[in-house]
């Protein structure tokens, strides 16, 4: 799923949540092409859970980790953001 599909106001969310669960500064920038693991956030798995949760929270949607990971939903911000729109559509 390419980032661009992602809706202007779920993007800009979602880096507000992220930033706050990562705990990252005014000098660091978040943008759709961000990894969320290896060279991007670096996010391990108790981060990445606690993001997760935090979505789910600030979206009022369900999110299934596994199905995530497998669909390639958690590759990136832009992919994320992406992901969390479809469900907010359906």
């Amino acid at each position: 799923m390419p980032a661009s599909s992602a809706p202007a106001p779920v993007q800009p969310r979602l880096i507000a949540v992220m930033t706050k669960v990562a705990r990252l500064g005014p000098s660091d920038t978040l943008t759709a092409d961000t990894a969320l693991f290896e060279s991007g956030l670096h996010l391990d798995s108790a981060t990445a859970l606690e993001l997760l949760l935090a979505i789910e929270k600030e979206f009022g949607v369900e999110l299934d980790p596994e199905a995530m990971l497998a669909g390639g939903a958690m590759r990136n911000v832009g992919t994320l953001a992406a992901f969390v729109s479809g469900l907010l559509k359906a």
